[in-house]
């Protein structure tokens, strides 16, 4: 199977790793909005993103690898007039309007595309589904970390006034022994999300109002 990455970022070049221990996978080209004879990848040859569509009948797959909050609800819908494409956007609350974004698309133009294939939601779907469903009285839970959160940290980048930050997902000691006795606590009290921001001193109270104000 010949695919194509669009976007070469931290998920980008980990699409490349994960190809290149397969022997039924070719990663064929990467699409990057950076210059594409300064990029360095495993071996893979680089275009420029606009020069996709030259490469429409010669890829089974695009994996769409860009950030949720600012780039696959326009990239995911346009891969997916020309590609098979997958991508792993993440935003729980927005999903049904992502996939109705794609899925016009998609079905004109007779590719199939899969959305949401990450870790959560994704595989962290999958096995609470298959727990739900071998044990239909089970309470299922889920937490992430200790960990720095790819998407998350994006969303609060792109918060005007933020020149670098990082969030870092740590479960909470009393729901995760609460979770053990069968209580499910809501998400917003199942973690806590740590930011590590660099912004202009006066940007400081509006942009942690910002990320007050963000849903899950």
């Amino acid at each position: 199977m010949n695919i194509g990455i669009y976007g070469y970022g931290n998920l980008g070049r980990a699409v490349e790793i994960v190809a290149a221990e397969r022997c039924d996978v070719t990663v064929s080209a990467i699409f990057t909005r950076r210059s594409p004879d300064n990029l360095r990848t495993l071996g893979a040859p680089a275009y420029s993103r606009s020069e996709i569509i030259s490469f429409k009948d010669r890829l089974d797959c695009v994996i769409a690898c860009g950030s949720s909050i600012c780039d696959l609800p326009n990239d995911t819908s346009f891969l997916s007039e020309h590609f098979n494409v997958v991508d792993t956007y993440d935003i729980h609350s927005s999903i049904k309007n992502h996939k109705d974004l794609v899925d016009i698309p998609a079905k004109n133009s007779a590719h199939t595309a899969v959305i949401s294939a990450g870790w959560d939601p994704g595989l962290l779907s999958l096995f609470r589904l298959y727990s739900a469903a071998s044990d239909p009285k089970s309470v299922v839970n889920t937490f992430w970390g200790k960990g720095v959160s790819q998407g998350h940290s994006s969303a609060i980048r792109a918060i005007l006034g933020v020149k670098r930050a990082v969030q870092y997902t740590v479960p909470q000691t009393d729901a995760v022994s609460l979770a053990y006795r069968g209580v499910t606590l809501p998400l917003d009290r199942r973690h806590k999300r740590i930011c590590y921001i660099v912004a202009e001193p006066s940007e400081q109270g509006r942009i942690e109002q910002e990320i007050l104000g963000m849903q899950e």
